[in-house]
């Protein structure tokens, strides 16, 4: 790829800038507009419109006259270099152009740039975005989508930031604002959790007023006492507010902004339903945040920036290790977990453990829906760029659905070993051109999908701890069959027991993820529900009911006055 005049040049032209003619200097100084669309070498015609334009502003401009103009015009620009093929994800490489300028500036070398992207669920990710678009979009009035796919490590690996690049360049996942709804509502109800609630706190969802302001739920029907559980996998608009208000506005703005949403939030009682205006992309990232236990998540889409010319390696992505929040995971995962199996997000489920959170603005302006699995974080919006409203469309519908048949088909790939990585290409990817390996190997962070598996594996190694239910092991999350697990000082209590320690797993159903687990003779279920670290779930067997019976008689854990 080429970074800057002269190394454009000589990329598309072979010569250099000083040398070019005027439909040559035209045609590169058209890049500059929507840099990955209009690259000469991958969309030609694309290219020659542009520079029509430029020629056409040199004239008014008085710098050239209508004959050199038609002159040019006459005879087009020959590139020293074949085509290749249009690239699929403009939106993805125009944000990894800023993203490449951010980390080395602007100079003038030839880079080789290594990026996150993944061709497979980018191809994807348009074509279930367009299907959905298609299929509902007149009828219900929505006209643009956004979805963003990141591993759990924040690697952005496919962006689908509209309906059509070539009609509109503006990225909705990163530059669009747009209110979240009853998608903000997470920061609430973590705020809260953080602050004494659990999940089977009970509120009463009923009418309220707020300082003259009186938000109603979704059907404008009140269900009395509930618990948090319920209220949030329902979205009740009336238990949200009154939680902002019992937590504090300011806390819950606190959180949202450790968790990575950049945005203005405004200390509004309305702020509980999501009346500031974010982007998909810090939505996303705060969810992932929440997936992965971690104080916050970083996305990128560098992985190493390679010149030519200078120095061999200009950046790599540095090893990062995710610091632990001061907030519990595990009840907070019970409520996104909710969401799916009895809430408004029903529609997002797949054939594997998965959470999310719906999101609804006034109106229905705008339509959310972001989730997880243990293998990628996914944000989808839908709505119109002139802020009409759509047709009744909510979070829970085309957004879910989206994400369902996007996680569904990603599942399938993530399985499935990538096509071999090309040569990096040469051309004008991101002009002045960043060349992109586009077919990378997955993240390392990134783990594969169990479901198309013949069978799920026995697994051993040393485990990370989640939760006190919960382990990441070999890249793979584990959750102990029969333990509902807890967060906070139980899962300190457990790192110490495991003390670095391997643990030997073996799987209870076919989708991976149950395990029995054992360290060195012991039941690590059993250990974790004996020592007053987890709870025995509803379906857990006897042996670990009576575990429980044990642990609370003798005041361990959890279960100490």
């Amino acid at each position: 790829g080429a970074f800057g005049a002269d190394a454009a040049a000589h990329r598309y032209f072979d010569k250099k800038a000083s040398d070019l003619d005027v439909g040559e200097a035209a045609m590169l100084a058209g890049l500059i507009r929507a840099p990955s669309h209009l690259a000469p070498s991958r969309n030609p015609r694309a290219a020659e419109r542009r520079m029509d334009l430029v020629l056409d502003a040199m004239v008014e401009m008085g710098v050239l006259d209508n004959k050199g103009a038609a002159a040019a015009r006459l005879h087009p620009p020959q590139l020293a270099m074949p085509p290749e093929p249009e690239p699929d994800d403009n939106y993805f490489l125009d944000t990894a152009e800023v993203e490449v300028k951010r980390l080395v500036g602007a100079p003038p070398l030839d880079l080789t740039v290594t990026t996150t992207f993944d061709p497979r669920l980018q191809d994807t990710a348009e074509r279930v975005v367009s299907n959905w678009l298609t299929a509902e979009g007149a009828k219900r009035h929505v006209g643009q989508a956004a979805l963003i796919a990141m591993a759990p490590d924040g690697a952005v690996l496919a962006m689908v930031g509209g309906r059509d690049y070539a009609e509109s360049q503006f990225n909705r996942v990163t530059q669009a604002h747009r209110q979240p709804g009853s998608l903000f509502k997470v920061f609430v109800y973590l705020t809260a959790l953080s602050n004494g609630f659990t999940p089977d706190s009970t509120m009463v969802d009923q009418p309220v007023d707020i300082d003259g302001w009186q938000p109603k739920n979704y059907d404008e029907q009140y269900r009395g006492q509930v618990t948090l559980r319920t209220a949030f996998a329902q979205s009740l608009n009336s238990v949200a507010a009154q939680l902002g208000q019992a937590v504090g506005i300011d806390k819950v703005i606190a959180l949202a902004q450790s968790l990575g949403v950049q945005s203005d939030l405004p200390n509004v009682p309305s702020l509980a339903l999501g009346s500031a205006e974010v982007t998909l992309l810090e939505m996303t990232r705060a969810i992932d945040a929440i997936a992965t236990d971690s104080k916050s998540i970083e996305p990128y889409l560098i992985r190493s920036i390679k010149s030519q010319t200078a120095a061999p390696l200009l950046y790599t992505r540095p090893d990062t290790k995710s610091e632990r929040p001061n907030w519990t995971w595990a009840p907070m995962m019970q409520l996104l977990e909710a969401v799916i199996t009895d809430g408004t997000g029903k529609a997002a489920r797949v054939d594997r453990r998965s959470a999310g959170k719906t999101g609804t603005s006034e109106d229905y302006r705008d339509a959310w829906f972001v989730g997880f699995t243990s293998d990628i974080v996914v944000g989808v919006w839908v709505g119109n760029d002139d802020n009409s409203p759509m047709d009744n469309v909510a979070g829970g519908e085309i957004p879910a659905k989206i994400w369902h048949d996007f996680v569904l088909d990603a599942q399938k790939i993530m399985a499935r070993p990538p096509a071999p990585a090309p040569e990096a290409l040469t051309g004008s990817a991101m002009p002045p051109a960043v060349a992109e390996q586009r077919a990378a190997q997955p993240p390392a962070g990134m783990k594969q999908a169990a479901l198309t598996e013949p069978a799920p594996q026995p697994l051993r190694g040393v485990p990370h701890v989640v939760d006190t239910a919960t382990l990441l092991l070999n890249g793979r999350s584990v959750h102990l069959s029969g333990v509902a697990g807890e967060g906070g000082q139980p899962v300190k209590d457990l790192d110490r027991y495991i003390a670095s320690r391997q643990v030997s797993c073996q799987p209870v159903d076919r989708t991976g993820g149950q395990y029995s687990c054992k360290l060195g003779d012991y039941d690590l279920a059993e250990a974790v529900v004996l020592n007053g670290a987890g709870r025995a779930a509803a379906d857990a067997p006897e042996k670990l009911r009576d575990a429980e019976d044990k642990a609370r008689a003798a005041g361990r854990g959890i279960w100490h006055q």
